[in-house]
């Protein structure tokens, strides 16, 4: 038997990308008109709810008994102090993610354009922000980080999967690859160090939030939203937005350093 679960410990990722992959098809097959309908948003919302139970059902109550390894990886209450340090370290990595974006990618582009913030309607806009905010990420961090790393006894097997799965999560979220593989890692890396799945579930929510929120900030001029091919690419910030996150990012620093005493390792 333990031969058996080892050989299928290595399937555990293709297995976990399945799954995410399938629900959130599952999710998507009410939404059958290009425009706004309240009744198949809500039964899309209900079905990825759903899911995101089953499978939090499946991650907690089943791998672990297939899985040793699996038990040194729970959900446990987060630290408040830490959530803040999150909360304000958070924005301003994005900013970076967003400039490095920009400058390896389009910064010599000729088809880029500038345009504000185009919001959608309020119950669409809140409908999507149900799902990326609250629900995908959860659905996303049991998926492709708790069932797919942590039944890895081996350091080096850990960080390989890591990188592998990262790789599949850029190309899920294609419109924005580099900045989504980038993010795979340090959620991975924050869920290997931390041991606890409620700490990347914490930052996948706020950094999905961030991108919402910086599109409003555009209103304001704190932000602008590039263009190519109409579809957008990345978000330029003022130098008083990086100033502002940036003293933010240093305080959450501080603020985690003196509140997480332990040492944490991959």
């Amino acid at each position: 038997m333990k031969k058996e679960l080892n050989g299928i410990k290595f399937f555990m990722p293709l297995i976990a990308i399945i799954c995410e992959l399938g629900g959130a098809y599952i999710a998507s097959i009410p939404l059958k008109s290009d425009n706004f309908v309240l009744s198949e948003n809500l039964l899309s919302i209900l079905l990825e709810s759903v899911i995101v139970a089953v499978t939090i059902f499946i991650a907690i109550k089943f791998i672990p008994k297939l899985f040793s390894n699996c038990s040194n990886y729970s959900v446990k209450k987060p630290q408040v102090p830490i959530i803040l340090a999150i909360l304000l370290v958070i924005p301003f990595i994005r900013i970076l993610e967003y400039d490095f974006i920009y400058k390896i990618s389009y910064a010599e582009s000729s088809n880029i354009e500038i345009l504000p913030f185009i919001t959608d309607s309020v119950p669409e806009t809140l409908f999507e922000s149900i799902s990326a905010v609250l629900l995908a990420p959860v659905l996303e961090e049991f998926t492709f980080r708790y069932m797919a790393l942590s039944p890895f006894k081996k350091r080096s097997s850990r960080i390989i999967v890591l990188i592998v799965v990262s790789l599949i999560f850029g190309l899920v979220h294609r419109s924005n690859y580099i900045a989504a593989t980038i993010d795979a890692i340090v959620l991975g890396i924050i869920f290997l160090s931390s041991k606890n799945i409620i700490y990347p579930i914490i930052c996948h929510s706020f950094t999905n939030l961030t991108s919402t929120i910086f599109g409003i900030l555009s209103k304001f001029n704190i932000t602008k939203i590039t263009y190519t091919n109409g579809k957008p690419i990345a978000l330029l910030f003022t130098t008083n937005a990086h100033i502002c996150f940036g003293i933010l990012f240093f305080i959450g620093i501080i603020v985690l350093c003196l509140s997480n005493k332990r040492k944490y390792y991959i």
